[in-house]
């Protein structure tokens, strides 16, 4: 499975090549929405509200992602399908290791994300 650091890794190749979409700061952006997410999920008491809190979590680094990088992102919308293929799975595994439980396929940022 390709991480995180994969990705950032394919995109700098991208812009070295030329593709301005994925700038610097669209990947400065993008590491800090996920680095975000991780703080919010380490915020979250492991008793009480768990559930809708790492939800609220999730909602919100999807939302950032898609006004970085979604269909009329900041950064145009340069986080791809293949992109897609690796940030869902690194943001659910997340949410899972800070206790939520997703049925096998169940993907909740499908509903809103733009990317």
């Amino acid at each position: 499975m390709r991480t995180l650091d994969d990705l950032i890794e394919s995109w700098h190749q991208l812009y070295a090549a030329g593709d301005a979409r994925c700038s610097p700061e669209a990947i400065a952006a993008v590491k800090e929405a996920v680095a975000q997410f991780d703080e919010a999920l380490a915020g979250i008491p492991e008793q009480g509200e768990t559930r809708d809190s790492i939800f609220s979590a999730l909602r919100q680094v999807v939302f950032r992602l898609n006004e970085i990088g979604g269909l009329e992102g900041s950064y145009g919308s340069f986080i791809e399908t293949d992109d897609r293929e690796v940030l869902v799975p690194l943001l659910l595994e997340k949410a899972r290791a800070a206790g939520l439980q997703l049925r096998p396929g169940e993907d909740p940022t499908s509903v809103d994300r733009t990317w």
